[in-house]
């Protein structure tokens, strides 16, 4: 089976080294000069077509010691998403571990640089010696997908040795390269062959008896050139007077191919070159795919022929199954079938071809021949029937390619084909072009619409008007379809799992996981997985969020049995990391961090590989799961993946705002530990410049975001905190806390209490602090959610200790303070000079060197608070300020 990408799946054959032939001459010389090149060099074969750059190229990889990770290039890899996942899957056939990097791209141009330097890690991470292939590249046309390459070779490895097989120089700095000695050239000159290979190859490989003479003359006018030579063999074989014919061949090497392509096609026979000509159309033949086309049954063998007679005929794999022609060998037969057939023959050829690949599911290739020759009709039958079932297995990237080849006005008069393209742009998180087939699609109902058809349509219409913000909109279009679509189909499945969503935009988890249990119907089909997964994720999710966390888990470990349906067809597994997701999120509350990351490493792996939404929502657990683990680099890149993911969706707070909220939250936490004032200088800057405190205290705007909706509240409260601005902090923390109890959103209330508790602390109401923690500890015991408290740091030890005294699970506390590191706070009684136990750690602190505002952080207290505490301690101690204080208090040997 083919490898699946995050954009496309990826034909195997292209990463075969090409086997070695029968009839190949031994180029020692060149083959030197390749094996000499190191790593962080690049080896640059440039030559026209027919020099024998492949094949010194295979020969090179097969006998080099190294390492070698090969690819074949054509056209379909001008796009650079599709080049850099066909080079990380070369490069995983070498060893090379970047399975995380497939198929996580976007078509924005920074996403791409970031796997490209993700990848050169992997390959310096590996170690050994390592050479690259990239034959054809001047199939490479766009500046986007050369600035790829570009950026590789200008960050090379010192292990990574870059071969490149091009036609023609390809625009990348060379002159740079030169000028650093790191550019290895091969040029027409080197590669052609010399009078001793010329000899070997005539007379050895192609088992001619020529003079030395002939040989030479021979060598002379093809001026060494592989494919002239080995024309000239083929047209020399069987043929009496070769001296004759060699001293009559001239002219230069464009007019010698004509010639012996003609000599070549002529000296066939009639079945042969009849196969030759109606093949030529295919960019791969195999035996079945040639008897569709050809309407005949002895493919195989005329396949067997043609490569025993070295009749430029290639082989793709191993098992000589799949086999192409050489390039330009294709283009003269095409160019001959294009005189000898009609267009009509030449589109039947390509109909048939279609057909057959239309019924050996390669609906890509079905796509190119029925586009071939303008077939448009032929090209949209094979899109509706794959365009679905694709999408419902994860490959949304392959589909919106599809549909974008075809025209645009033939989609906008078909609801059915505005539906399936606005459900995988729906996958596909373009939410606005998606929105715009959905409204199309309405807009040709009519009362001549069947029901079933004008459920689908009003079911994606909700959808998308929800996804992209008009709650009610959609909330009446979905109920509109409800009663519509038809049972036992996809849009039936669509319209109920939206409808179950309903509570999730007013951040109801308990209300969600009720809606959304009745709607889950377990799969039996791989077109069945997608929105069951969906929904089941969803409502372990939801059981995390309320405080269940074993449903959570149990549900999660039910999803994977249904996604071992689409192995065959998605053999990516891009759904796995959802419930993988549920599992690191679950593990991550339990302060079980291996676990976490274990599982969390497991979901983003699958979540790279083209499911825009599984992208999202792994990305979104593993950076929650490394900032636990205080792992901020690894926490930053994939929050800023989660919200490269939801680019395409537009205002909608709950996706693009909450990964925005994210990416500030670690920088927060990170504030907390490292002190670097730039970091709370940028999230304070967020805050302010998203407007958070005066968009987002109306409910009716923060319901939007679902479970997460206070989280940028959150945020913007311990921003406050940080200013002293306590009183504004207590009215949001007790406008939230009521509603996180109603909804059954338990996660937030334990972080809405144990910021209140920071608060009051700071604030100088220890008591108040002490009630609020105890609170905390009591609603996170059941369900052991150790994580929340642990989070916020040591500092906030001493209030966890005396609210411990007071919990009702003295074990759960005791848990969660053993998850501190370092031994716990020593707490002092009240000294001979009357000083009260605060008053001691306040002078402790200004001995160790703190300021007022350091001691009142460090203490959850106010600076103004540290103050007043100062002056009773100067009083108590009858000192006059903090230098005498400090002696004083070492006398009395109080620390």
């Amino acid at each position: 089976m083919p490898q699946t990408s995050g954009d496309a799946p990826i034909l195997a054959t292209k990463l075969f080294v090409p086997p070695p032939r029968d009839n190949i001459v031994a180029r020692s010389r060149l083959c030197d000069r390749l094996a000499a090149a190191r790593g962080g060099r690049v080896t640059l074969i440039a030559a026209a077509a027919g020099w024998g750059k492949s094949t010194l190229l295979a020969d090179w990889a097969l006998s080099t010691p190294g390492e070698v990770a090969w690819l074949s290039l054509d056209a379909s890899e001008d796009d650079p998403r599709r080049l850099l996942n066909y080079v990380i899957a070369a490069l995983r056939t070498a060893g090379v571990g970047a399975d995380e990097l497939l198929d996580a791209l976007s078509s924005k141009p920074e996403a791409i640089r970031i796997v490209a330097t993700e990848l050169l890690n992997a390959i310096a991470l590996y170690a050994q010696p390592l050479s690259l292939v990239l034959d054809d590249y001047h199939a490479i046309e766009s500046r986007a997908a050369h600035e790829v390459v570009q950026f590789i070779v200008d960050h090379l490895p010192p292990n990574l040795h870059l071969v490149i097989a091009t036609r023609s120089d390809p625009p990348l700095a060379l002159s740079r390269l030169r000028a650093r000695g790191m550019l290895i050239e091969l040029r027409g000159d080197d590669l052609r062959f010399t009078a001793e290979e010329t000899g070997a190859f005539l007379n050895g490989a192609m088992g001619l008896t020529l003079e030395s003479s002939d040989i030479e003359e021979l060598e002379r006018r093809t001026e060494g050139w592989v494919v002239g030579l080995q024309m000239a063999a083929i047209s020399l074989s069987g043929r009496d007077g070769a001296h004759s014919f060699i001293q009559r061949f001239s002219g230069s090497n464009r007019y010698v191919l004509d010639y012996l392509t003609d000599e070549v096609l002529d000296r066939q026979a009639p079945h042969v070159r009849q196969f030759l000509l109606r093949t030529s159309i295919l960019t791969r033949l195999s035996p079945p795919l040639c008897d569709a086309v050809m309407q005949r049954t002895d493919s195989e063998a005329v396949l067997e022929e043609l490569d025993a007679a070295n009749l430029f005929l290639i082989s793709l794999d191993d098992v000589r199954y799949w086999y192409r022609y050489h390039h330009l060998f294709a283009t003269l037969l095409q160019h001959h079938l294009a005189r000898a057939c009609s267009s009509e023959e030449i589109a039947d050829l390509h109909r048939r071809a279609s057909e057959w690949y239309a019924r050996n599911r390669m609906p890509e290739s079905a796509l190119d021949h029925a586009l071939a020759t303008n077939d448009v009709e032929r090209a949209i039958g094979v899109v509706a029937a794959n365009a679905l079932s694709r999408t419902l297995v994860g490959d949304m990237a392959s589909v919106v390619r599809w549909f974008d080849r075809l025209p645009q006005e033939r989609i906008d008069r078909d609801i059915n084909l505005l539906l399936a393209r606005g459900m995988t742009l729906l996958g596909d998180w373009q939410l606005p072009r998606a929105y715009e087939c959905a409204a199309k699609a309405a807009a040709l109902l009519d009362e001549h619409s069947a029901p079933g058809q004008r459920g689908a349509v009003l079911g994606l219409l909700g959808t998308l008007e929800r996804t992209v913000g008009k709650m009610d909109e959609g909330n009446e279009n979905l109920q509109r379809a409800l009663p519509l679509v038809e049972d036992g189909t996809f849009w039936a499945s669509l319209t109920r799992y939206q409808a179950g969503l309903a509570p999730t935009y007013f951040a109801d988890a308990g209300g969600l996981v009720e809606s959304l249990t009745r709607v889950i119907v377990p799969p039996k089909r791989a077109d069945e997985v997608l929105i069951p997964t969906l929904a089941q994720t969803i409502v372990a999710f939801g059981e995390w969020w309320r405080g269940n966390p074993d449903r959570a888990v149990a549900l999660a470990h039910e999803v994977f049995p249904w996604i071992e349906l689409t192995r065959e067809i998605a053999e990516g597994r891009p759904f796995d990391g959802l419930p993988n997701a549920v599992l690191a999120e679950v593990h991550c509350s339990w302060n079980d961090l291996e676990a976490a990351r274990s599982f969390a490493d497991r979901a983003l792996e699958h979540g790279r590989r083209g499911f825009m939404l599984g992208l999202f929502e792994t990305s979104r657990s593993f950076a929650r799961v490394a900032m636990a683990q205080k792992d901020w680099e690894h926490a930053l890149r994939a929050a800023t993946d989660a919200q490269r993911a939801v680019r395409n969706v537009g205002l909608h707070f709950h996706w693009a705002y909450g990964a925005d909220v994210l990416i500030h939250t670690i920088l927060f936490r990170r504030w907390q530990w490292d002190r670097n004032r730039s970091d709370l200088q940028a999230v304070e800057k967020w805050v302010t410049a998203n407007t958070v405190l005066e968009r987002l205290t109306s409910w009716p705007v923060r319901r939007i975001g679902g479970y997460y909706c206070d989280t940028p509240l959150l945020l913007a409260t311990r921003v406050l905190i940080e200013h002293e601005q306590f009183e504004q902090a207590a009215e949001i923390l007790k406008e939230i806390l009521p509603h996180t109890v109603e909804t059954q959103r338990l996660l937030s209330e334990l972080e809405a209490r144990i910021l209140l508790s920071i608060l009051e602390a700071r604030r100088g109401r220890l008591e108040d602090a002490v009630t609020s923690m105890r609170h905390a500890l009591d609603r996170a015991s059941a369900p052991r959610y150790v994580q929340p408290f642990v989070d916020e740091g040591p500092a906030v030890q001493p209030i966890l200790e005396r609210a411990a005294a007071f919990a009702a699970d003295r074990d759960f506390a005791t848990r969660v303070l053993s998850a501190f590191e370092g031994a716990p706070a020593v707490v002092r009684p009240s000294t001979p000079e009357g000083l009260s136990e605060r008053e001691l750690e306040v002078l402790q602190l200004i001995a160790s060197g703190a300021t007022n505002q350091e001691a009142g952080r460090k203490l959850f207290i106010a600076s103004s608070t540290v103050k007043k505490h100062l002056e009773n301690i100067y009083a108590k101690l009858g000192v006059g300020g903090r230098v005498e204080a400090i002696a004083r208090a070492r006398e009395l040997k109080l620390f």
